[in-house]
Order: structure tokens, then sequence, then C-alpha cells
């Protein structure tokens, strides 16, 4: 039997970023990082449900500092 695919519809876009940055600080030297971030939104009617999750590293001579986000929204059209 043939393999069933369900094509993404049209109510669902995913959305995706990563940059790096670097910076060089007058005092300590050479900065540098990574900011990522992935979005998922899904439309059902006249709803949006988005879901973001970023992630950002960033490193000095002294520490590497990490945080991750994690945000839903709900937003309904009238």
């Amino acid at each position: 039997s043939r393999p069933r695919c369900h094509p993404i519809p049209n109510s669902f876009t995913v959305e995706g970023n990563v940059r790096y940055r670097t910076e060089l600080d007058t005092i300590d030297g050479q900065d540098e990082g990574v900011d990522m971030d992935l979005a998922l939104l899904w439309t059902i009617r006249q709803t949006d449900i988005k879901i973001t999750y970023e992630f950002v590293s960033f490193e000095d001579r002294f520490a590497t500092n990490e945080s991750t986000l994690l945000y839903v929204q709900l937003r309904r059209r009238f």
C-alpha cells in the first residue's frame, strides 16, 4: 500500500529565525551569541493560536548567558 501524505493546510503557518551576533565591548573584548525562534500559527475560523519558542545564548569572557521563552497567544477577530 502507498503511504498517505497529509498536506499542511493553509490555516497553519511555520516561521523560524536564527541570528548570529557579535559585539565589540570596549572593556571586555569580543562578545558573541545566537538568537533562535520558532513560531507556529494556526487559524481556526476567526481565531488565531500562536505558539512561539525563543532561545538566546550570549557569551563573553566571564560567562555564558542563556534564556528560553515560550509564548502562547490567542487572538479572536470580530
